[in-house]
């Protein structure tokens, strides 16, 4: 699929890291690509951050547009690596937070919030060190805290049925058992564990905290009621329930009960990193070696073979010729394709149409652009998918045609094989055309739309 991207110009609306589109054209990652790897770049503090400190006064190019960069002296730097041993976060702490920073992004998209919920309770149940729960707790406070912020009180539950997260809806409410009724309330249960197991110093710990502590409290005991209450409830509910992690020779686990580790290299919090000139221990004379040897094993070593495989098919289909010409930053570009707030979108699509048997002007075309103006983003790059066969709008050459039709019976439809190339042999740009009908008004054109891009849909065209 990649590898067709580039070729065929037509972005998938994926954005991927640099380090990937370099090992795509054969090229090896650069240390600075450690700063898109979940567990070394999570915050102001992370490994990456702190190697680039450390090494400031050594490699004074890996950090020259950073000014924002605390620079350690050879002295500090020195006293900062005493100690130090030469280790990474290990595969399954990466796993972690990048499925922790996956729900924090599907907290703000209320569509996806049983997908966050089932992740966020699987977080829960498998943390298997305290940084690890403390990430899990915070996540399920901010889902829990946006899904109450916009859903009101447990009385308003019930009247918000008909969205597509009622399953997350019902659950809460209990006005039916739905699909994620298990995982949520898995996910409410141990963020109250969490919460309680804790001791609070209310006299020393940041009062904004302690407060939003206090209202997730009040929050889970509005949904799952006292905790006693939700103790003899769960006790009836697990009596004779098994989970997919349950060894088969024993019983179901109780909630709160941690699982067995059958894999304990899975459970590591570090991986230790080999290179040239590395030792167990970090000194200010390896740590240039340790930089190189951490970046070639975060984002080459833990990869494979996956990695070595898609570059492999990737570089099969795609042309030498075509590799040798393209940069890693053009490769990327051509995969996610220009990435527009919706005004800027829409302005780009009308600039790249024409128009046939009809103009700018017509009351056909007005209606079309104030139907497109007005779609949400979401709703916008379904309709430009639908239009084009583009995941988004591409960096390379492309024309979009809009040729009005009499019959207004019928549903718009699309023509993704043309370009503006007259010829028998269509080997010009690529030009998408819309056989629109015209209608008379934007809510039959709306109507018919929604009918055409379903039927596409049903068809899994889009």
């Amino acid at each position: 699929m990649l590898a067709m991207s580039v070729c065929h110009e037509c972005p998938l609306g994926l954005l991927l890291v640099p380090s990937l589109c370099k090992q795509l054209l054969g090229q090896e990652p650069s240390f600075e690509d450690l700063q898109f790897v979940p567990g070394l770049s999570d915050n102001g503090t992370s490994w990456y951050r702190s190697l680039c400190a450390l090494l400031a006064h050594r490699r004074p190019e890996l950090v020259k547009d950073d000014p924002s960069l605390v620079r350690l002296d050879a002295e500090a730097a020195s006293e900062a690596v005493s100690g130090l041993e030469a280790v990474m976060p290990s595969r399954a702490e990466q796993v972690f937070q990048s499925l922790a920073a996956h729900v924090g992004v599907l907290t703000s998209d209320r569509q996806r919030w049983p997908e966050a919920t089932e992740v966020v309770s699987r977080l829960l149940r498998e943390a298997s060190s305290d940084p690890q729960r403390e990430l899990a707790a915070d996540r399920s406070r901010d889902l829990l805290e946006t899904i109450n912020a916009e859903l009101g009180s447990s009385s308003s539950y019930c009247s918000h049925r008909h969205l597509a997260a009622a399953a997350v809806v019902e659950d809460f409410c209990g006005c039916e058992e739905g699909p994620m009724t298990q995982a949520l309330r898995q996910a409410l249960r141990s963020l109250r564990w969490s919460l309680s197991g804790r001791q609070h110093d209310y006299g020393t710990e940041e009062a904004s905290r302690v407060d939003t502590e206090r209202r997730i409290e009040q929050l889970l005991e509005m949904l799952l009621g006292s905790e006693s209450d939700d103790k003899a409830l769960e006790l009836q509910q697990v009596a004779c329930e098994r989970r997919p992690d349950d060894p088969p020779e024993q019983g179901p686990r109780l909630i709160g009960q941690a699982p067995q580790t059958f894999h304990t290299t899975l459970a590591r919090a570090s991986s230790r990193v080999d290179g040239p000139g590395l030792s167990d221990e970090l000194t200010m004379e390896n740590l240039e070696a340790f930089a190189d040897a951490l970046a070639m094993k975060a984002l080459s070593q833990n990869l494979q073979p996956h990695l070595g495989r898609i570059v492999e098919e990737f570089r099969r289909v795609v042309p030498q010729r075509t590799q040798q010409s393209l940069t890693w930053q053009q490769v990327r570009d051509r995969i996610s394709g220009r990435r527009l707030d919706p005004e800027a979108f829409v302005r780009e699509w009308r600039d790249r149409t024409t128009y046939q048997s009809c103009s700018e002007a017509d009351e056909s075309v007005r209606l079309w652009w104030g139907y497109v103006s007005d779609r949400t983003a979401e709703e916008l790059s379904r309709l430009f998918a639908w239009c084009t066969g583009f995941a988004a709008i591409p960096v390379t050459a492309w024309k979009f045609q809009i040729k009005v039709v009499d019959d207004v019976v019928r549903c718009p439809s699309i023509n993704t094989c043309m370009t503006d190339d007259p010829s028998a042999a269509n080997r010009g740009v690529k030009m998408p055309t819309i056989y629109l009908p015209a209608y008379d008004s934007q809510a039959t054109l709306a109507r018919k739309m929604e009918w055409a891009i379903a039927g596409a849909s049903a068809m899994h065209l889009h």
